[in-house]
């Protein structure tokens, strides 16, 4: 009882910063702009999300068998629709509220990335809940292990480590934490950095070969585990890469993509909220393996005498 008090009121309250949030960035409001208080603007975003989060988590642990329930291409139709229709959203406030788009979709007080940070969060959680479901091969795992752990650190990626690495960058004498004029306030910033001197080819090289190392040590070296570990419900965690990677394409080489004279409206799309998109789909992957998992501990436990 106590707990289901507790959810509530984590609920009501990231509900009510949310909506601060998306009143405040109105822009011309005559209250207050969260562009002119950015600090705040971020703080209450990621504070608000953070608490709908943790209230929404006790429901949807009550879902899961509802979800498991569902045929598995079904469930994938539905959630593969509800993602492609938030981009459709997103796309949509762009075209009708560009300056208000720019503020919620763009921005770091805005709403778009405190609530990626969130969905990483919750993908790591999605990883270890189905470690304590999985009774499958080592291999499952280690991967699911090292899943939850990578996007745990993808959220502090989010927030900048809370501005440590920023911070002693300036203490090392990196005057505003910025490399060649770019911000280095996280280990992806070191893309654009890279990119600056020409040599985006070493970041992307060592992230080719961790990849390799890692799926090594996941399956253990055997080609034929990798075989098994391929699924459908992989297709939205591959498209999600793609997203990703054009989302950071455009991160990288924003200066020649201006060049091209694309529209506001693309500008904003290519930004944070291709990410999101990316991040949502991801997590479609891991909720399909995640109710597959709860499908077969359903039909696994004994029905009482």
């Amino acid at each position: 009882m106590r707990e289901s008090r507790v959810s509530l009121a984590a609920l009501m309250a990231g509900a009510f910063l949310t909506l601060v949030v998306l009143v405040f960035n109105i822009p011309g409001n005559p209250l207050l702009e969260l562009r002119q208080h950015r600090v705040a603007g971020m703080v209450l975003g990621h504070t608000g999300l953070v608490l709908l989060a943790v209230g929404l988590a006790p429901r949807l642990a009550r879902w899961l068998p509802a979800a498991a329930a569902i045929d598995a291409r079904r469930l994938a139709v539905v959630l593969g629709l509800a993602v492609l229709g938030l981009g459709a959203a997103m796309v949509a406030l762009s075209a009708a509220w560009p300056d208000y788009a720019h503020q919620v979709l763009t921005r770091e007080w805005g709403l778009v990335e405190p609530l990626q940070f969130v969905l990483y969060l919750v993908a790591a959680r999605l990883c270890f809940a189905m470690v304590q479901r999985s009774t499958g091969p080592p291999s499952s795992l280690r991967l699911y292990r090292l899943g939850g752990w990578a996007f745990r650190l993808f959220a502090l990626e989010e927030i900048d480590y809370l501005g440590v690495p920023s911070s002693l960058a300036r203490l090392a004498g990196v005057e505003a934490s910025r490399v060649g004029g770019s911000y280095v306030g996280a280990l992806h910033d070191f893309l654009n950095v890279t990119a600056q001197y020409g040599v985006v080819w070493i970041p992307l090289v060592l992230l080719a070969l961790a990849a390799l190392v890692a799926l090594w040590w996941i399956t253990g070296g055997r080609a034929a585990t990798v075989r098994d570990m391929l699924s459908w419900r992989l297709l939205p965690a591959v498209a999600g890469a793609g997203f990703m990677g054009l989302a950071q394409a455009k991160d990288v080489h924003d200066t020649q993509l201006a060049a091209l004279g694309r529209g506001r409206i693309l500008d904003h799309f290519l930004e944070e909220p291709l990410e999101l998109l990316a991040i949502l789909a991801l997590n479609v992957t891991l909720v399909l393996e995640l109710t597959r998992l709860e499908r077969r501990a359903q039909l696994d436990t004994p029905i009482p005498a």
